[in-house]
């Protein structure tokens, strides 16, 4: 007996839920669908993907802020390393109490690992530059080696508002989140009500389950068989045959068999979870090329064969 599982996942949850709205569409009046109708489904799907879009467009505002975070540190690092040369002049070559006040707190001359470390330095840098200014340094003529108070505020200003901004895109990525998924589990409860509903007003044979995207419940487990099979020679001299079929329902996968002319039993090519594929034989041979449908319950019966001539 086949079972129609509700998708947990994006994609094939909205797939399915446009199919159903579009066999409520058509069957809703004729059988009495009275709950779960196209108007509810097609709101539900409405909400999940604008969610969705708000959460992808969350997801790159998200990106751009840490880049934003990245380069203000990056350039900080450059300053700090900056500060460091000029000092060694001015304060100290070796790590002294005057070192230490300027934020190198940890006994050593060594810029921070962490970018946290390298923000709260960048504050004691611009307190200290701020009370001793006769250790600035500042070239007219060659300002990128300039190192002021302005400056380090300056950087350490870039850095916690870019700090903050993804502190809050963070947030806003989380609230985000949590509405698409509240979507997606109400558009899951939703198409769950109609497979109830329709249990309980159609035969299990009905093939109107079909149109509503579902399987018959009447259905075997293991999946149909694949249709539409066709069989394409690949380049002059290669062998190689280019096999694409139709989706077969309740499959997970696929295996490619050919039948060479005089074999007794045919060749069988991988488990695909694609509907094509390219199998290589050798120029000349001859074959009959049929599809077999898999899932968790078995395999299908063979598709009809498609005679092949390998180039």
């Amino acid at each position: 007996m086949a079972q129609n599982p509700i998708p947990v996942t994006y994609d094939p949850l909205v797939a399915l839920a446009e199919d159903a709205a579009d066999g409520a569409h058509q069957y809703q009046a004729a059988i009495g669908l009275l709950h779960n109708t196209e108007t509810a489904i097609r709101a539900d799907i409405t909400a999940l993907t604008t969610a969705e879009t708000d959460l992808l467009a969350k997801r790159v505002e998200k990106n751009g802020v840490a880049t934003n975070l990245r380069t203000a540190d990056s350039n900080a690092k450059a300053f700090i390393a900056l500060f460091v040369r000029t000092g060694r002049v001015t304060i100290g070559s070796d790590w002294n109490a005057q070192w230490e006040q300027a934020g190198f707190s940890a006994g050593s001359l060594a810029i921070p690992r962490m970018q946290e470390e390298r923000f709260v330095l960048l504050g004691a840098m611009r307190d200290f530059l701020t009370t001793n200014p006769s250790l600035e340094s500042v070239d007219a003529n060659h300002p990128a080696l300039n190192v002021t108070a302005a400056l380090a505020t300056t950087h350490y200003d870039t850095i916690s508002t870019a700090r903050s901004n993804v502190n809050v895109v963070n947030a806003q990525n989380g609230f985000a989140l949590a509405a698409r998924d509240a979507a997606q589990a109400a558009l899951r409860k939703r198409l769950t009500g109609l497979r109830e509903e329709l249990i309980q007003i159609l035969a299990d044979d009905d093939p109107r389950w079909y149109g509503f995207g579902f399987n018959r419940p009447a259905d075997p487990a293991t999946p149909g068989v694949p249709e539409g099979v066709v069989v394409t020679p690949g380049a002059v001299g290669s062998g190689a045959v280019i096999v694409d079929w139709n989706d077969a329902r309740r499959a997970t996968g696929y295996k490619v068999f050919a039948l060479l002319a005089g074999a007794a039993t045919p060749r069988q090519f991988g488990l695909f979870s694609d509907t094509q594929t390219v199998i290589p034989l050798t120029t000349g041979d001859v074959a009959q090329i049929t599809v077999v449908a898999h899932n968790d319950h078995g395999y299908s019966e063979p598709s009809t064969a498609v005679p092949a001539t390998a180039p």
